[in-house]
Parts: C-alpha cells; sequence; structure tokens
C-alpha cells in the first residue's frame, strides 16, 4: 500500500514522500533463503545446506527445496532435492542438496534457482501450496585437477619396473 507523506523541516519548509508498506489480509508462510552465496569446487561433488527462514505469519508445513536444472550450467544434481520439515513463523530449517560441477566449469559466480514448495497450517484449515522461486549464488573455483596424481602413479610404476630391472641385472 503506498502511504503519501507530508512533513515540514526544522527551516519550515514542506517536503513530501511516498513510502509503501505490506499489509498480509490473510496469514501466511513467506520462504526466504539465508545466507545466498556458496563456493563449489569444479570436478567435484559439492554439498550445499540451504538454510530456509519463515518470515511469514503462519506455519509452514511439509517444507521442500528443489534445484531448478539450467541447461547452460554446467551442474547436475545428483541430489536435487531436500525435505526441510515444519517452520513456525521466525523459525529456521536446513536441507541439503549435492551440486555436481562439471571438470571444465569456468571459475566464476553463477546463480542457481531453487523452488520452494510448503503446505499452509492444516490445524488453521490451510491447505493451500505456497511455490517460491528463490537464487543462490554459487561462486565455481578451480578443482585440483586428476592429471598430477595420474603422473606421479605413472613415474612411481616406472621407478619400481626399473629398480627391478637392475636388481635382476646385478644378480
Amino acid at each position: 500500500v503506498p502511504i503519501y507523506m507530508e512533513y515540514l523541516d526544522v527551516f519550515n519548509r514542506r517536503h513530501n514522500t511516498t513510502e509503501t508498506i505490506d499489509i498480509y489480509v490473510k496469514s501466511k508462510p513467506v520462504l526466504e533463503i539465508l545466507p545466498k552465496k556458496y563456493t563449489v569446487k569444479a570436478g567435484k561433488d559439492n554439498l550445499l545446506l540451504i538454510t530456509v527462514k519463515n518470515v511469514g505469519n503462519e506455519k509452514a508445513e511439509g517444507v521442500r527445496i528443489t534445484a531448478i536444472r539450467n541447461s547452460a550450467q554446467p551442474f547436475d544434481y545428483p541430489k536435487k532435492s531436500d525435505t526441510v520439515g515444519t517452520l513456525n513463523p521466525g523459525e529456521n530449517g536446513t536441507g541439503a542438496i549435492v551440486v555436481s560441477v562439471d571438470r571444465d566449469a569456468l571459475p566464476k559466480e553463477y546463480l542457481i534457482t531453487l523452488e520452494i514448495r510448503a503446505i499452509g497450517d492444516r490445524d488453521k484449515g490451510d491447505d493451500n501450496v505456497y511455490v517460491v522461486q528463490r537464487s543462490i549464488k554459487v561462486k565455481v573455483e578451480k578443482g585440483s585437477s586428476g592429471i598430477p596424481l595420474l603422473l606421479y602413479g605413472v613415474i612411481a610404476v616406472v621407478v619400481i619396473a626399473g629398480i627391478i630391472y637392475y636388481l635382476r641385472k646385478k644378480f
């Protein structure tokens, strides 16, 4: 609701401003994500713990978070949804999703869209399903490459084979 205000300052000059306020006509759960920035490693499965807060004025039952796949992003979701449970007004809950990042993903910041789904307070007769989409910031860092580890293994095999060959030739 917009509210128009006129007032006088200390020098008796007239000013005006318009502010808006939210008025909830009917109580309902309003779900937000806290915090909104995460860091993941390229080439690995990363566990993200997503904290959801009910900032509304009604209990949210069966709260569930789901990652929405975007084919333009270097992510896959082996575990893309989790149940948070029931959240009373002002209460926090945590859910987990697993983000598998492509090995060749560019190290930069991406936005992942999450869908949060909840049912209203059934004790008050609210059987509505509330669905909201929120974004989280995910920063991709370069993961450790498997090539150096493979290189060390090859060198070790060559050295061991050389030692065995040398010992056999000597004896």
